[in-house]
């Protein structure tokens, strides 16, 4: 290895010395609470320490490797997931830390060793999707926005993680293109789809949020390869558009009323965005993964009210095939309500209850008719 920079030590130091403060901290506290500190009471959190991990995580080339640690220009296991975890060496040695403590010294294990486990060829949606893609791609709303517990608050916003759900190769037309980007008709690339279903404070219905993350994009004109993007993150019609949220995408700040593809970070530096587009016109797939194949199954309570189009049944779709679903009540019968995989969502009887969703996993649509 090449010569370690300063900042690499000093962080391996400073996390050396905040476990050495929990360890002094948890001795300290039983002392103060009146509680047994004795050696054989402290073992019961080694356990707890083993798992307070630090794991710092930065994307590089993730389709094909996964991840990079990197610590200012310094990278360690580039291309490869760097994990950073504790592990105990070296011995034992005492606690509490004080000069004068107030009950014999005892011994503890002493944190000292950090090693990078480097797992490599390895898919990172399959290898870590909810360990940390979610940590990545946030929801961000003002404080109460929602019915459910967000994952993470503070004084003044709500965040839920998004999820990734399928995995994809996928081409897809674009317009409205910015001034000089008018030779990029086709964005084509690695999508991970991410969603979450939320209720508005107050509602019993669910919104559906949803973005499309881009990994090693390219640009095509009708001949040829026009321009690449590493990584960029498109928000679908579908992702709910009645509450202003923003998404935190990458450490880009998003608005999800602002529909398109959004360059995170380009090759060229040409600026924010390099193509939005208003609707989404045509959304062909040149080439699935063939393990992408998802069941939709649609069902209805009681078929003697009503059925739906299509016909109640398990269909085997690819992964981002777009469905249209209505119902068709039988006289004196009305839909009651829908529900995704048990999540009532909205509709309308305007549209015969029309429902719009993109298979991204196994799904089970219920229309749930009732007496009118």
């Amino acid at each position: 290895m090449s010569e370690v920079p300063t900042e690499y030590t000093d962080a391996i130091n400073s996390l050396k010395a905040f476990r050495q403060k929990i360890l002094t901290d948890l001795v300290g506290g039983r002392l103060k609470a009146k509680l047994d500190a004795s050696h054989y009471s402290m073992e019961k959190y080694n356990e707890i320490l083993d798992r307070l991990t630090i794991t710092p995580y930065l994307f590089s080339n993730v389709r094909r490797k996964a991840l990079a640690l990197k610590l200012g220009t310094y990278n360690v296991g580039e291309g490869q997931i760097a994990q950073a975890r504790n592990v105990y060496a070296l011995g034992k040695v005492e606690y509490p830390m004080q000069l004068t403590p107030e009950v014999s010294p005892r011994l503890l294990p002493q944190v000292d060793i950090y090693q990078y486990d480097l797992p490599t060829d390895v898919s990172l949606l399959q290898k870590t999707n909810i360990e940390m893609w979610n940590k990545f791609f946030v929801i961000v709303a003002d404080n109460g926005t929602f019915e459910e517990t967000p994952d993470i608050e503070d004084a003044s916003y709500d965040y839920y993680y998004l999820y990734p759900q399928g995995i994809a190769w996928v081409e897809m037309t674009l317009t409205n293109q910015l001034t000089g980007y008018g030779s990029w008709k086709y964005a084509r690339g690695e999508v991970v789809e991410m969603q979450r279903w939320l209720h508005l404070k107050g509602e019993t219905t669910a919104e559906l949020y949803a973005i499309e993350v881009w990994r090693e994009g390219e640009a095509y004109s009708d001949t040829e390869r026009v321009g690449t993007f590493q990584y960029a993150v498109t928000i679908p019609s579908t992702t709910a558009q009645e509450e202003p949220v923003k998404l935190n995408c990458l450490g880009a700040w998003l608005d999800t009323s602002n529909q398109g593809l959004w360059a995170l970070h380009t090759g060229t530096g040409v600026g924010d965005y390099f193509c939005k587009y208003a609707e989404i016109d045509t959304f062909p797939v040149f080439d699935w993964l063939s393990k992408l194949n998802y069941d939709l199954t649609i069902k209805v309570n009681d078929p003697s009210m009503g059925t739906t189009s299509p016909a109640p049944d398990t269909y085997t779709l690819k992964a981002l095939t777009e469905v249209t679903i209505t119902a068709s009540p039988n006289s004196g019968y009305t839909v009651d309500k829908v529900t995704v995989d048990g999540v009532e969502v909205f509709v309308s009887e305007v549209d015969n209850w029309k429902l719009i969703l993109r298979v991204r996993k196994d799904t089970e649509v219920i229309y749930w008719f009732k007496p009118a």
